[in-house]
């Protein structure tokens, strides 16, 4: 849908979507085994309302080189429990309870460290520093018990029962490392990973087979040629989207729930689809490094420091699913198995300065719990955060309001600019929202965490 190229001014008395305030806390390490890591906490004081306001950084920002890559709060808490997130640093990965104090916002529940001897080992296709990348909450199927997943470029998929503090099961099949972790949104015992094998699999904790749990494996001549970054659900589960560095988009239509549960049906055998439904180089023209579905819209991400929302055309989960196209047609760089191609809807603009190329930064969509969802993005050339307000964005496009170029792209509704110790933080990685929306984590390089709240 087009748009004007410039958007309407705040209308006063609209809601807020960005936090009020927030801490810089980073990571420091020490000697002794017992207190290897310990959070250096600097309470950031600003009224963040008042935009372009700046002064000198309060924070304290120590160097390092651990990356925060992940950063994601526990899904399964009753809604009166202080929020609990996980997030990784280099081979640690941290579980954490906000307490809100001033001069200590978190307390550190477990400490995971990883002390795989295959870490020393550098996998093709991944950047040279070896570190966990990726986290997930799931649920042990037998217990209940929430089990935290994670991974990196080491090609193993560890599984951590965090009530009970001890691994799980540590799971094997892709050739190298890993970039994705993503539960299933239907099924509790399945969860998807992407790789830089090219692949995309499924696995199901509740296999049958003891040390096989791959139930899908999703690569073919179709598929994608080099490393995916990202993979996202569908709401109902039937559909994955996928994204890489060949800059190919390709959308996997998935066995039926009651197929899928039940694999892998044979040991060591996982069920393989060769075409995806949907595939397209015309979305980006460089690495595509995050994608979400937002109902069936898609919002993807690439080296091109742009945000886009699009959708496939003739595109419903719902509907029946059709026969992949199977027939290459030369020089056509999007098959569809639902219509002609896709539709640009928006695009967001995540970058106030010089680019800076680099790959593996994901925004995230909170969908409110008013149903008032936002989308979230660090930018890449200085420590601020944005926020667009979608459901303004919605009403003004069901309303017509919209007359210019979809491709050029839409600045931020709010911004988070605090104070932080610019010198020393490294680019921004990652963020989630608490479930209630009170609490958002953001992931920095230079060992950095970004608490903030509302």
């Amino acid at each position: 849908m087009p748009r004007p190229k410039q958007r309407p001014e705040a209308q006063p008395g609209r809601r807020v979507i960005s936090p009020s305030a927030c801490m810089q806390i980073t990571l420091q390490k020490h000697q002794s085994q017992k207190d290897r890591w310990k959070p250096r906490v600097e309470q950031v004081k600003r009224n963040l309302r008042k935009a372009g306001k700046h002064a000198d950084a309060n924070g304290v920002g120590v160097p390092g080189e651990d990356c925060v890559y992940d950063v994601k709060f526990c899904p399964f808490l009753p809604p009166d429990a202080p929020p609990i997130f996980a997030f990784t640093s280099g081979q640690n990965v941290f579980v954490a309870r906000i307490n809100g104090d001033a001069k200590q916002p978190f307390e550190v529940l477990d400490a995971i460290e990883d002390v795989d001897e295959d870490r020393n080992t550098k996998t093709l296709g991944t950047d040279s520093y070896q570190s966990h990348n990726s986290l997930a909450w799931m649920r042990d199927p037998q217990s209940d018990d929430p089990l935290l997943l994670f991974s990196g470029t080491v090609p193993k998929i560890h599984v951590y029962n965090v009530a009970r503090k001890e691994r799980f099961k540590t799971l094997t099949g892709h050739g190298s490392g890993i970039q994705d972790i993503v539960p299933h949104p239907t099924i509790p015992s399945i969860f998807a990973t992407c790789s830089d094998d090219n692949e995309v699999r499924l696995w199901n904790l509740s296999s049958k087979f003891e040390d096989s749990w791959c139930a899908v494996i999703c690569h073919g001549e179709f598929g994608h040629t080099s490393t995916v970054y990202s993979i996202s659900f569908t709401k109902n589960g039937r559909y994955l989207l996928s994204g890489g560095r060949d800059t190919w988009v390709h959308l996997w239509a998935l066995p039926d729930r009651n197929e899928l549960v039940l694999l892998p049906k044979e040991k060591v055998k996982s069920k393989r689809i060769y075409y995806p439904h949907f595939s397209s180089a015309d979305v980006h023209a460089d690495i595509v490094d995050c994608v979400r579905f937002y109902g069936d819209l898609i919002f993807s991400r690439s080296v091109g420091y742009k945000i886009t929302c699009w959708r496939i055309d003739g595109f419903s989960s719902e509907d029946p699913i059709p026969d992949p196209p199977t027939k290459q047609v030369p020089g056509r760089r999007t098959r569809s198995a639902f219509g002609a191609g896709f539709t640009v809807l928006f695009t967001f603009n995540h970058m106030d300065g010089d680019a800076i190329p680099n790959y593996w930064h994901r925004f995230n969509i909170f969908p409110g719990v008013d149903g008032k969802p936002v989308l979230a993005m660090g930018d890449l050339s200085a420590a601020k955060i944005h926020f667009w307000d979608l459901e303004k964005l919605e009403l003004d496009r069901e309303a017509s309001e919209f007359t210019g170029d979809p491709l050029e792209a839409l600045e931020a509704d709010e911004k988070l600019v605090p104070f932080l110790d610019k010198k020393n933080i490294g680019l921004y990685r990652s963020l989630d929202w608490s479930p209630d929306g009170k609490w958002l984590v953001a992931g920095y390089d230079g060992a950095t965490l970004l608490i903030c709240w509302k």
